[in-house]
């Protein structure tokens, strides 16, 4: 796997493409830049000469089997690609490529019926029962990473991203009175709903168009509103909900469609902001030698942390 990849070592193995471009070399020859990715991480390669018919081979989403060697370049570790095949669900390193949630899938499958049955709104409750009740929009949302990369990158990364701030929602609740828990708790469980759309699934995920060009704010947005009013839900009730999901990245800058501006609105977009870092932070830890500093997180200012 790429964590175990060594300079001059052998790369062969079993790799999702997640980005493909065309170069032109100093002397003029075409060749490939490649992100590659297992569970264990994210690796640069090059193909320096490649066949057209070799395109259809390493293309982004599909999962590949690579023969290459390791080299060094500006002291990082990159891939030089010698061979490309499809490789097959078959496959003995098949399983290498998808990164898991470290949680129990049956485990977060309880929790999650936890609290749809803790929602005790009647409108909030049945939104909920409604949306898991589409066998297709459930199982998407228990299998579908949270992010293409960075937070929660992984198979069942909505799921698991969601509890954690489900859970983190409750502790605020507990502290601070008059907060709307149904509404709160309903919006950490919905606030990535439009993700479902937004990415393409849980191997060699990428954006979709819809992705791309609507975004999943707006994406949960609509679909929230769809199934509300097949319900006959409450209106100020959706309406509320409505703006937790559009606002849940907190500033315009970062994504929102608006700014947060309830009380629940305000705590949900902290928190989901919280749990995306604490997971970036905890991400990079993992591969990190104790009494050691991280590589720099993009997401954390470009700083190292000391594990």
């Amino acid at each position: 796997m790429i964590k175990d990849l060594v300079v001059n070592g052998n790369a062969s193995g079993v790799y999702v493409v997640n980005h493909v471009s065309c170069g032109v070399s100093k002397v003029g020859s075409n060749f490939l830049n490649v992100t590659l990715q297992d569970k264990s991480g994210v690796i640069e390669a090059k193909k320096w000469s490649y066949q057209p018919s070799e395109l259809e081979i390493i293309k982004a989403g599909n999962v590949i089997r690579i023969d290459g060697i390791v080299k060094s370049f500006k002291d990082n570790l990159q891939i030089t690609i010698e061979g490309a095949y499809l490789a097959s669900s078959d496959d003995p390193n098949y399983s290498d490529i998808i990164a898991v949630s470290p949680n129990d899938f049956d485990d977060m499958q309880s929790e999650l019926n936890k609290y749809i049955n803790m929602v005790i709104d009647e409108d909030y409750h049945n939104l909920l029962c409604a949306l898991f009740n589409n066998e297709t929009i459930k199982e998407k949302y228990l299998n579908y990473p949270a992010a293409v990369r960075n937070h929660h990158d992984f198979l069942h990364g909505i799921l698991h991203h969601s509890l954690s701030m489900a859970n983190l929602a409750l502790a605020v609740c507990s502290n601070y009175d008059d907060i709307n828990k149904d509404l709160l708790i309903t919006g950490t469980l919905l606030h990535d709903v439009g993700k479902i759309v937004e990415l393409s699934g849980p191997v060699g995920t990428c954006y979709t168009k819809e992705g791309l060009l609507l975004g999943h704010l707006l994406i949960g947005v609509e679909l929230i509103t769809k199934v509300g009013e097949e319900i006959h839900m409450n209106e100020e009730k959706l309406l509320l909900l409505k703006h937790l999901i559009a606002s849940h990245h907190g500033k315009l800058e970062f994504g929102a469609i608006t700014l947060p501006q309830t009380r629940e609105a305000f705590i949900l977009s902290y928190i989901d902001d919280f749990d995306a870092k604490m997971m970036a932070i905890d991400k990079a830890l993992s591969t990190t030698e104790k009494d050691s500093f991280s590589e720099r997180i993009f997401a954390m200012d470009n700083r190292s942390f000391l594990k």
